[in-house]
């Protein structure tokens, strides 16, 4: 089996709580050739003291000098990276021991740039893990990722040269979101894993908390990834639908 260099971004932004469980995640995965690129956010609570402790010689540090949120950050990561293949990771989730093996094992079976995704487990704010298992499809296409969005960030291994350019810098869509839709612009598909080797948290203060601001920032990347007003409008109908059913299943 090919074993290619894995670059995992990491923006940080006050997340001291988090961070050993998220970093700790990395260092215990089984697949060894990894590469962890940390970016801190000018984070006002004790994230910096922590990381300024780090010295892994796979996990590498960066502060950036002002506020520049978290696409520029991942950005920057990425900028970084000397792998071909991308890995998100956000700083308050967490990896069962064989994600990126089992991965990289698909990324081989593919043998060609792609995009993988996994399932999700979730925890809360506090660690406790819930019993709700978002699944994911063997492969999503484009139509289907915009009824509703199977990819989670934190699942993703890319390669490279498939997100030219990056994420777009605009705090009133999911830049993720409309990084995938980029994504599937030019290729067919995404692979998904169907394992929760992701463990999401579910934070209180996020912005995907707020059902209804997360709404309209998932309409409006709809609008900024050039789809129309009706096109839009019928996909958020699909998202609202899937999106409730989501909401109770982890109620």
């Amino acid at each position: 089996m090919n074993s290619p260099l894995i670059s995992i971004v990491m923006p940080v932004y006050n997340a001291e709580k988090y961070l050993k469980v998220a970093i700790d995640s990395v260092i215990n995965q089984d697949y060894p050739n990894w590469e962890l690129i940390v970016v801190d956010d000018c984070s006002r609570d004790k994230s910096r003291e922590l990381l300024s402790k780090i010295t892994h010689p796979q996990i590498h540090i960066y502060f950036n000098e002002e506020n520049m949120h978290t696409a520029k950050t991942r950005n920057f990561a990425i900028s970084k990276a000397k792998g071909d293949w991308i890995a998100m990771l956000d700083c308050d989730d967490a990896w069962e021991k064989d994600k990126l093996s089992k991965q990289v094992a698909l990324i081989n079976e593919i043998n060609k740039p792609c995009l993988t995704f996994t399932g999700s487990a979730f925890m809360d704010s506090d660690g406790k893990r819930l019993d709700y298992i978002l699944h994911a499809p063997h492969t999503i296409n484009l139509k289907e990722v915009l009824k509703q969005n199977l990819i989670s960030c934190s699942s993703v291994i890319v390669h490279k040269s498939l997100i030219d350019g990056g994420f777009i810098d605009n705090r009133e869509i999911h830049e993720d979101f409309a990084l995938w839709i980029k994504v599937l612009k030019k290729e067919k598909e995404a692979y998904g894993i169907d394992e929760p080797l992701l463990i999401y948290r579910l934070n209180v203060n996020g912005k995907s908390h707020n059902k209804i601001k997360s709404a309209m920032m998932n309409y409006r990347t709809y609008r900024v990834s050039g789809y129309s007003v009706v096109s839009s409008f019928n996909n958020m109908i699909h998202y609202v639908i899937r999106g409730l059913k989501k909401y109770r299943n982890l109620k």
